[in-house]
């Protein structure tokens, strides 16, 4: 909360009175889908059509005592998807968002803490996570990840093919794309060349010094 804010304008009151009301415990957002499906109702051209996106960021490991449940949060938590809620302390959170096609909006679909998934139980959220939103007729057109080796995994256990080019799926009767990151693949395809130092090409042979030349000549014109 911005420090301009005091408790004094009762801004702080209202907005954790608030969050109060909202279930904020991990699994499908239905407080989420339920705005989701007012806003299709009111503009369905601009709210029906929307990308998955799925990434999942480090999240420091602690346990919270939560009194207003009686428990202790921060261990690995599926929304019970599987059973496979555990004992073990959180490492990552999972976010799966819809990303509007036709308009700019974006709004979180489900979320997770994990502590490593597996490509099956990754597959099974995001199935999840297409329901809830072909639910209240909305309709995912292509879901988009990292270039993780258990994210390719998983979109070849939903039915895409990444190596041999096979990039869609179908579920519920739909047909959904699947998709690389392209600025996280640039990233992998840097970490990779800078330490094989040369990647090998039907057109040649490109050189990780060669950038670092160059480099050297932006840095100093007389290199």
């Amino acid at each position: 909360i911005p420090s301009v804010y005091t408790a004094t304008t009762g801004f702080e009151i209202a907005y954790f009175r608030w969050l109060s009301t909202v279930d904020d415990n991990p699994g499908v957002c239905q407080h989420v889908i339920n705005s989701l499906k007012e806003e299709v109702n009111k503009d369905r051209e601009n709210y029906s059509k929307c990308v998955l996106m799925i990434d999942e960021m480090s999240i420091k490991k602690a346990t919270t005592w939560v009194k207003s449940e009686q428990k202790f949060v921060g261990y690995v938590d599926l929304g019970g998807v599987l059973g496979q809620d555990t004992e073990k302390v959180a490492t990552s959170a999972l976010v799966l968002m819809a990303v509007g096609l036709r308009k700019k909006w974006k709004m979180p679909v489900s979320f997770h803490f994990t502590a490593g998934l597996t490509a099956e139980t990754l597959s099974v959220l995001i199935k999840q996570a297409i329901t809830a939103l072909s639910d209240i007729d909305v309709n995912v057109k292509a879901i988009v990840m990292d270039g993780l080796r258990t994210n390719i995994a998983a979109m070849g256990l939903l039915g895409c093919d990444i190596p041999n080019k096979q990039f869609k799926f179908t579920h519920e009767g739909r047909e959904i794309l699947c998709m690389l990151d392209q600025v996280h693949m640039v990233k992998v395809l840097r970490n990779v060349w800078g330490r094989l130092g040369e990647i090998h090409g039907a057109h040649g042979v490109a050189r990780w010094s060669d950038i670092e030349n160059l480099v050297k000549l932006q840095v100093n014109p007389m290199f």
